[in-house]
């Protein structure tokens, strides 16, 4: 449950970002409809440049902040690794139940949410205080917080990450971290918003849009493609989204919601002394009501999906299966919790 987020006044988190998607909650419809309207040929940097404009719906620049968050993410080498070798090794865990991989995946995602949280989140809120005050562009803005922090934040937290992943034995070898650099950055490059809201009949909606992007919108032929996008997107469709959707069934995504927060806690008790009141305080409990927010999880669910969570972490198998294993095998047929297990699973946090 590591990220990079946006909160409210009051400390509450209002969006987050994993690297690979931004995950907005909006309060009420109008909220997504300002943002929806002023969308241009499915491009977000339109959106990130509007969003620092004085007296801009508080949704807006809350999507402009992710987007912050989305361009400093695209200058760590380590970052876009990391994204690739979650792709591949989601193919593994769904075709050979490989469980090793998904754990390892997990702790080097732990350590690099740990050497990068800080700095992200200053540079950001840095970004954004700067463009407040300023008549220079975003771009420009961008350019020079990040000029004036990249050498003695960026890159040492860079080598920082690449030290405790090979200390810890995941360090990729050099073809294998070629690879998941070059899909990692173009998975990145793709940057989508899940959004969810009531709509005015009280009705939960979720969805998306994104930036131009193959991985996007991989169902979807625009008249203006070319042929090669056509073709990219049927293959992709075809031939990679198809196969693994097929193998998807909720113990899967258990599996992968298990594995993955043990092994993320696990790291940081053992690297980053981190004890669990701690943990739950100012991790658990803030993420995990977000989660439920984006998710519409019904309040009289709230309860138990903590204690839930909680389990996750305090118990062996044997001893959460015993309690827990009815409850999941009823979860199986409720949309409503699916939501929360299926935000872990799909999205890869």
């Amino acid at each position: 449950m590591l990220y990079y987020t946006s909160k409210n006044q009051n400390g509450e988190i209002e969006a987050t970002y994993s690297g690979r998607f931004a995950f907005i909650h909006f309060k009420q419809q109008q909220d997504y409809e300002a943002i929806h309207s002023l969308r241009k040929g499915n491009d977000l940097k339109n959106l990130w440049m509007k969003g620092h404009e004085p007296d801009v719906n508080s949704a807006i620049r809350i999507l402009a902040h992710e987007y912050t968050h989305k361009n400093i993410f695209s200058l760590s080498k380590t970052g876009l690794v990391l994204n690739g070798y979650r792709f591949w090794v989601r193919i593994r865990f769904l075709v050979s139940k490989s469980t090793r991989c998904l754990a390892d995946y997990y702790r080097m995602r732990a350590i690099y949410f740990m050497e990068t949280r800080s700095y992200h989140e200053k540079l950001a809120s840095a970004i954004d205080a700067e463009f407040d005050s300023s008549n220079a562009s975003i771009e420009k803005v961008f350019k020079k917080a990040v000029k004036h922090h990249y050498q003695d934040t960026i890159h040492l937290g860079e080598e920082r990450i690449r030290d405790k992943w090979k200390a810890m034995g995941f360090l990729p070898g050099i073809v294998k971290e070629k690879l998941c650099y070059f899909f990692g950055r173009w998975l990145q490059e793709n940057f989508a918003i899940k959004l969810s809201y009531r709509d005015k009949c009280g009705k939960w909606v979720h969805g998306s849009f994104a930036d131009q992007g193959i991985t996007n919108d991989i169902h979807t032929i625009r008249s203006k493609e070319n042929w090669f996008a056509r073709v990219e997107k049927t293959v992709l469709s075809n031939f990679f989204v198809r196969p693994l959707v097929w193998l998807e069934n909720f113990d899967n995504r258990f599996e992968w919601y298990w594995i993955g927060q043990r092994a993320q806690f696990q790291v940081l008790q053992e690297k980053y002394d981190m004890d669990y009141q701690y943990f739950w305080e100012n991790i658990l409990c803030p993420n995990a009501f977000f989660i439920m927010e984006w998710a519409g999880i019904p309040m009289r669910y709230r309860h138990t999906l903590m204690e839930f969570s909680e389990d996750t972490l305090l118990l062996d198998r044997d001893a959460f299966m015993s309690k827990w294993e009815h409850q999941l095998d009823q979860w199986k047929r409720d949309h409503d919790v699916l939501n929360y297990i299926n935000f872990f699973y799909q999205h890869g946090n």
